[in-house]
């Protein structure tokens, strides 16, 4: 049997003592850092307290603000054997929160491990759920003393941590995540990278994210380090975090639209000498990257150093835990495909501009994993340009969702079938709700998402991506500015379900120049793929619905419609 994380920490701990393990920037003047041997002893400490308050393989909710606190309380769960639940702090200006009171109702969780000064605002939350009366918010003060620590009795089947899905197409579900899924994605990530005790890795967004928390964990089992940066620090110094990277020598960053923008935009020319990026790998994958974004910044940051190569593209879901599928050193493939013909299912090249979408490879699947393209008709694997959902088997895949066995039972467990035989072909397969289709490199595009899928005219099947583009493109001639938008069906008045887009913009246009781009809107969609507009919804910035990762939850904004939007 295969150790469990703590004791590959340990033995990390011992080997580098005196090496920092996690370094947290406070600011461009002050960082803390902790070595392996410090946070081991930490996280050894407050696990001995935490065994003294229950018993191993109890949930529970990290609720912290990044820093070292979560750093230490992170390991410290895992430590007491714990199933860690990791949730953003509570703030009036985020949006998005997994409810306390799904989490209460899937896990019958008892605590919730936060700061002091936090501690009220959770307990006005917890006061409006029917869970109140056994939930205790505590501290780190209010921990009992504890005794020795004690190795916990875990082992390959015992749940490490309760990830929570995005909630992107529904409800939000905890992933059960056990010690067998993480290790064997962190074996994944070492053996993809090669990573060693000389790799560094700085991460900036949701530091409660479960994926942040396995890259971490994925370095610290390598004895190698783990830098954090909070994002807000880089947007406000985003010459800060070019100077770390290049400092600290950081093999691996993670490359989201907001990082591309800080870096090619607010930095200037004069204060990027010295800057060295040579040694770094740019990973982009989850969210779609601009890639414009992405080719200003390796135009710009190719005279520091860096590789066109060194940009990696990879695909993951929380119920995978990790990543999927992996393209390395060389730059990812992009692929123009035809809007109208994949709306008939097929992939062609694009006739025109307004037609085309670009779509980034995800590359191929790991070596632990085995990846299909399926008919939901059939239940068959389809071949080389043919779209259907993406499935997956591999050990790193989630042993289902907390307390919820008929949601479990609709994605995991799935057996194909072989065409004129009653026996399964292979499985079991998860389901990952993505649909795409492989290239003759065997390398995975996705299209979209399967419960966002737009029905109309018949049997063609439209994705909100290719009509949001022509939304963008029209705006752009009228001078409007689009910050986030979501294309979306839904009954109005009776009829059949019908096309509406809500989008968020900054200044409202004027009213002559609003009804031209309606009329333009209207006269695309017609032409382009013979769509009625049935409603336009404008609002302001932050309206529309979003996810605790700030995705737009295109299936919840029907709620949003009244009867002012319908055209």
């Amino acid at each position: 049997m295969r150790d469990v994380f703590i004791r590959r920490f340990k033995q990390q701990a011992q080997q580098f003592a005196d090496k920092p393990a996690y370094t947290f920037i406070e600011d461009a003047d002050h960082n803390i850092s902790i070595s392996f041997a410090e946070l081991d002893q930490a996280a050894e400490q407050r696990a001995a307290q935490l065994q003294g308050l229950t018993a191993i393989g109890t949930p529970i909710v990290l609720c912290l603000p990044p820093g070292m606190e979560f750093k230490i309380s992170l390991l410290a769960c895992l430590y007491a054997g714990m199933v860690v639940i990791s949730i953003p702090p509570p703030d009036p200006k985020s949006i998005g929160h997994v409810a306390l009171e799904d989490i209460f109702a899937d896990t019958q969780a008892r605590y919730i491990l936060t700061r002091a000064d936090l501690k009220p605002t959770l307990r006005a939350a917890v006061a409006e759920t029917a869970y109140q009366a056994y939930c205790h918010i505590l501290s780190q003060a209010d921990l009992p003393a504890g005794g020795t620590w004690q190795a916990p009795s875990v082992d390959e089947n015992s749940p490490a941590f309760c990830s929570y899905t995005s909630g992107t197409t529904g409800r939000p579900k905890g992933v059960i995540i056990t010690q067998g899924n993480l290790l064997t994605s962190m074996e994944d990530i070492t053996a993809d990278l090669e990573i060693d005790a000389d790799y560094v890795l700085c991460t900036l967004f949701n530091h409660y994210h479960i994926i942040t928390a396995l890259w971490e964990l994925t370095l610290n089992a390598n004895g190698a380090q783990a830098i954090y940066l909070p994002i807000q620090q880089a947007i406000e110094h985003p010459i800060l975090l070019l100077k770390i990277l290049s400092d600290e020598q950081v093999n691996l960053m993670m490359g989201v639209n907001l990082t591309l923008e800080l870096c090619v935009n607010r930095v200037q020319h004069d204060e990027l000498k010295g800057i060295n990026l040579s040694r770094l790998q740019l990973l982009v994958g989850g969210d779609k990257v601009k890639l414009e974004l992405l080719d200003a910044f390796i135009q710009r940051y190719a005279a520091y150093g860096f590789r066109r190569t060194a940009v990696q593209s990879r695909f993951g879901q929380a119920e995978g835990f990790g990543f999927t599928s992996s393209l390395l050193g060389e730059y990812p493939r992009i692929e123009s495909i035809s809007a109208a013909q994949l709306a008939k299912g097929e992939i062609a090249p694009a006739q025109d501009e307004v037609d085309r979408i670009d779509l980034v490879t995800s590359g191929t699947a790991l070596p632990s994993v085995t990846l299909r393209i399926v008919d939901l008709d059939t239940f068959t694997a389809l071949g080389e340009k043919q779209v259907g959902e993406v499935w997956i088997k591999g050990g790193a895949v989630g042993k289902g969702y907390w307390n919820q066995p008929d949601k479990t039972a609709e994605a995991f467990g799935f057996y194909l079938k072989i065409p004129g035989k009653k026996a399964p072909a292979e499985g079991p397969f998860l389901r990952t709700g993505d649909m795409g289709y492989l290239n003759e490199y065997g390398e995975v595009f996705l299209v979209g998402r399967l419960k966002e899928r737009l029905y109309f005219n018949g049997q063609e099947v439209y994705y909100p991506d290719p009509i949001e583009k022509i939304v963008r493109l029209n705006s752009m001639e009228q001078h409007i500015h689009v910050s986030a938008l979501a294309a979306f069906s839904t009954f109005i008045q009776q009829h059949a379900a019908s096309l509406c887009i809500a989008m968020e913009i900054k200044e409202m246009p004027a009213p002559s120049q609003l009804d031209v781009f309606k009329h333009s809107l209207q006269n695309t969609l017609s032409s382009q793929y013979g769509l009625d507009l049935k409603a336009l919804l404008i609002f302001p910035p932050n309206v529309l619905p979003r996810t605790k990762t700030g995705k737009i939850k295109r299936n919840q904004c029907h709620v949003l419609i009244k009867e002012e939007h319908l055209l």
